[in-house]
């Protein structure tokens, strides 16, 4: 099959070796989070769920950075080396040490696995490949019960991977005139999050940032009320694990703080709204998906088909449009999308 991720520039070794431990963690992952003894032991340590996935991840934005910093041995070798103490500090962690031996010992299995496939499988991007289709299929899917399917190409978009060494970039962005996707790998501890959501992350940059044809729309309708939508649709997925569903809300808390984070430290001044977004566009979204569907999907629909020629006044009367429901919360914008709703400009003025 066709491979659509690649490296942008060609990746040094050390980069490489990040990244393809980085996928070997979040393939070794899927069992132990799964296991209903570690909500158990979780509860008994006071310990959420995530943040062993949170330990984990720390652990490695911390040995992983250390690999190609000796010249005298070959990458290889230090990258087992690396995984070898990030699996190391894992199980020498005060919390994660009294787990019970059966977590302990699914853990201590995956740890064994990814260490032999480090040293006995080449670098392949077949982790990140997988996530890309899933993303793509999953989306033109959804699109595909509204009859918008049309609004995505037939095939994944090419995915590039770069080297975030400050970590300032969003971690995917994409590129609407290209229709190509940048995935920027960065050394923090969400990062293993994130590759473990890469299939999400993907799926949005499609929904978000590809499907829509004004690129104009920001941050409430691309970040928050197509992201609501994406939500909602993995939680009726068939066959989606529940801790997948409950790691979404949690990776974005810790990314969205990240960003932050950098963007105040641009500019100490700069609003929580600009990283967080807008309170409640989400939840009224989210609700009116659920509970009143024709009249969400319309108006949505007519959000992803607005063109790009046209001027930016319909983007400015979208975003207006979507505050307005959420200051009426979701009751009264079911009210008001089922009974004055002709298009977005009519619905406008009559607010």
């Amino acid at each position: 099959m066709k491979e659509s991720v690649k490296f942008v520039p060609e990746a040094m070794p050390a980069f490489e070796a990040q990244v393809w431990i980085l996928q070997l963690l979040a393939e070794a992952l899927e069992q132990p989070m799964n296991l209903p003894r570690l909500v158990y032991d979780c509860a008994d340590l006071e310990l959420g769920t995530f943040d062993v996935l949170r330990i984990l991840g720390g652990f490695a934005a911390q040995r992983l950075p250390t690999i190609g910093s000796d010249p005298k041995k070959p990458s290889s070798e230090q990258s087992q080396a690396a995984l070898a103490l990030v699996w190391n500090d894992f199980f020498n962690d005060d919390r994660i040490s009294r787990f019970s031996p059966a977590v302990l010992a699914e853990f201590k299995d995956k740890e064994r696995r990814s260490l032999e496939r480090l040293a006995k499988t080449p670098f392949n991007f077949a982790y990140l490949n997988k996530a890309n289709r899933a993303a793509h299929a999953f989306v033109r899917a959804l699109l595909g019960t509204q009859q918008l399917d049309d609004l995505l190409v037939a095939e994944p978009a090419p995915v590039s991977v770069v080297e975030d060494l400050l970590s300032t970039m969003f971690c995917a962005g994409s590129d609407h005139s290209s229709g190509e996707i940048q995935w920027a790998q960065q050394m923090i501890p969400h990062a293993l999050s994130a590759m473990v959501l890469a299939d999400r992350i993907l799926a949005h940059e499609y929904l978000s940032h590809l499907v829509p044809r004004n690129s104009s729309l920001g941050r409430i309708v691309c970040e928050q009320w197509l992201v609501a939508l994406l939500q909602e649709a993995f939680l009726q997925k068939s066959g989606e694990p529940t801790w997948r569903n409950h790691l979404w809300p949690v990776f974005r808390h810790d990314f969205e703080e990240h960003v932050h984070a950098v963007e105040k430290a641009r500019n100490p001044a700069l609003a929580r709204m600009r990283s967080f977004g807008y309170a409640g566009v989400e939840t009224t979204a989210s609700s009116l998906y659920l509970n009143a569907p024709e009249e969400f999907w319309r108006f949505t629909a007519e959000i992803l088909r607005v063109d790009q020629e046209e001027d930016e006044q319909q983007a400015s009367q979208i975003k207006e449009v979507i505050l307005h429901l959420t200051y009426l919360g979701p009751e009264e914008s079911q009210k008001l999308l089922s009974s004055k709703y002709k298009n977005i400009h009519g619905l406008w003025t009559s607010i």
